[in-house]
């Protein structure tokens, strides 16, 4: 799939406000890509479909999930925040015959994942970090993601699961995988 086409799908099937959100994962996922060497196609790719079943009703993506080998669903009962991510890696991997690495990257974009590759971890960062975000603290992730991509990674991991943690909220056990991986592959 070419980068227009990635573009043209996303348009199509999101709303204006994600399909703009997109666009910004896109922009950021093709410059750190570009920092790290990583494949800029892939980034780019990937970026405009990380949110391709966002707007997908429950049972829609619950049917994606389980006509996919991307996760068990037991693993992610009572998380229906993270199943559009799951949902649109099986898309990517299912019917649009895209490769691995990125229908992982789209799988992984919201909990992360153990061992993840440059580009999982391009579109992981670039998610949480996309110039329509606007959370306090995001100006010293995002010089910390130009140096070092693996302690990037690592930060948001952190915030992710200490915000999760403070609400008293499921958190997907591939999140505390990628914590502890990053942790012992620094």
């Amino acid at each position: 799939m070419t980068v227009s086409q990635a573009r043209n799908l996303a348009e199509r099937a999101l709303s204006k406000k994600r399909f703009n959100h997109s666009r910004a994962v896109v922009k950021y996922a093709m410059k750190l890509a570009s920092i790290n060497n990583l494949d800029v196609k892939k980034a780019a790719v990937a970026g405009y479909l990380h949110d391709i079943a966002k707007e997908l009703n429950s049972s829609v993506l619950l049917q994606m999930i389980n006509s996919s080998d991307i996760i068990s669903i037991e693993e992610i009962k009572g998380l229906e925040q993270v199943w559009h991510s799951y949902a649109g890696g099986a898309y990517a991997k299912d019917v649009l015959g895209l490769d691995e690495e990125i229908a992982m990257a789209i799988a992984s974009h919201t909990s992360g994942r153990a061992g993840m590759s440059g580009i999982e971890k391009v579109i992981y960062v670039s998610d949480y970090l996309s110039e329509d975000r606007n959370m306090p603290g995001l100006a010293p992730l995002r010089k910390l993601s130009e140096k070092s991509l693996d302690s990037v990674v690592l930060e948001i991991l952190t915030r992710q699961i200490s915000r999760l943690i403070a609400l008293r909220r499921k958190i997907d056990i591939n999140s505390i995988r990628a914590y502890n991986y990053m942790l012992s592959h620094r």
